[in-house]
């Protein structure tokens, strides 16, 4: 599935950035954000390949903000920066409740 790079809105990266932590690992205490200090579920890629890898090729940070840096990388680089919209949100979480995702996203960056 491609990735709809028409999303070239302005948006604080940092806020963008909690928010999908928010959505993803509640901030960076659940599943793999607890686990292996990746805030955003993270798969070794080649945008932002990780040196170590865990259980369904995770990556293992060495700190919350390490994960942080991979994911704006990706984020701009891969999804070309942006609001998510409905595709990039099918792709982030391999169409995984996209919509939910989104609507987390949303609220959590708009608080």
């Amino acid at each position: 599935m491609a990735v709809d790079l028409t999303a070239q809105n302005t948006i604080d990266l940092d806020r963008l950035a909690y928010a999908i932590r928010v959505a993803e690992t509640a901030d960076c205490s659940l599943g793999y954000g607890a686990m292996y200090q990746n805030c955003y579920g993270i798969k070794n890629g080649s945008i932002a390949p990780c040196e170590h890898i865990g259980m369904k090729n995770m990556c293992i940070y060495n700190s919350p903000e390490e994960s942080t840096q991979a994911f704006k990388k990706i984020w701009t680089e891969g999804y070309g920066g942006g609001f998510p919209t409905r595709s990039m949100a099918a792709v982030w979480t391999g169409n995984d409740s996209p919509d939910d995702w989104l609507k987390n996203v949303t609220i959590a960056y708009n608080q």
